[in-house]
């Protein structure tokens, strides 16, 4: 909430006390900071402050400003949310300063006619880091919807061709006892197997199969390729099978 830290507790907190402040400092501050930026059209102004607590309302020195990067359709809320994520990122970088054991601040930031630095680590220093140097990057690759849907018909395909796909009327046992399972399973012939259901998986079905090795039970919502080639045998009950004839066939 919106309240200010006074004394005694002032004094009683560590030397270092730091504040996350949902606004550009000096230009938005008080409360319901990150409301101004869009009232006034400003939404490059969105972002927020790191700076020192000090006993007057948000006058401590600036450690760094959080500025997210904004897209040309962005919404408020779009803009919020982003603004809250790259603070919660940027406290994690600042909490690993303060591990390694470098000062936020070097000196004060005015009155002393110095620039003001966050880290000996900066590259204007001796023995300071890299411009540019490496970061770690997303290799993460979304495949599209035509490539999952062709993955699965060849996947089906190769599991009918190799004779390891059973259709069975429903995924229902009487008893959850797992040993009862085993024995089932065991009587069938299947060393790995998953099967796959249409919606809501039978009680008792789930219970005896949860802690048998090498067996799978999904809904259709589910089902991927990588899970189908997981196991040897591929067991759907016809409601899921009907399913799979709509989407896939």
């Amino acid at each position: 909430g919106c309240g200010m830290i006074r004394e005694p507790l002032f004094s009683a907190l560590p030397a270092l006390k730091i504040n996350l402040h949902l606004g550009i400092s000096p230009r938005y501050r008080g409360s319901a900071t990150l409301f101004w930026p869009f009232y006034f059209l400003e939404p490059n102004w969105a972002g927020s402050t790191f700076h020192i607590i000090s006993p007057e309302p948000d006058a401590g020195d600036i450690i760094h400003h959080s500025v997210p990067k904004l897209e040309v359709d962005d919404k408020i809320h779009d803009v919020a949310c982003k603004v809250v994520k790259k603070s919660a990122d940027d406290v994690i970088k600042i909490i690993k300063i303060l591990e390694n054991g470098n000062d936020l601040t070097l000196h004060k930031q005015k009155g002393t006619g110095r620039a003001r630095h966050g880290s000996k680590k900066v590259v204007q220093f001796k023995g300071g880091g890299v411009v540019h140097g490496p970061r770690k990057r997303n290799h993460e690759y979304k495949l599209p919807a035509k490539v999952k849907k062709l993955a699965m018909k060849m996947v089906l395909s190769a599991k009918l061709k190799e004779g390891n796909l059973r259709i069975i009327d429903k995924l229902e046992v009487k008893s959850n006892k797992t040993k009862d399972m085993v024995k089932k399973i065991n009587k069938l012939g299947f060393l790995s197997a998953t099967f796959l259901e249409d919606a809501e998986i039978n009680k008792n079905f789930s219970m005896s199969t949860r802690n048998i090795k090498n067996i799978d039970v999904l809904i259709f919502n589910g089902i991927n390729a990588v899970q189908i080639l997981k196991r040897d045998v591929l067991v759907i009950s016809k409601s899921a099978l009907e399913k799979i004839e709509k989407k896939f066939v």
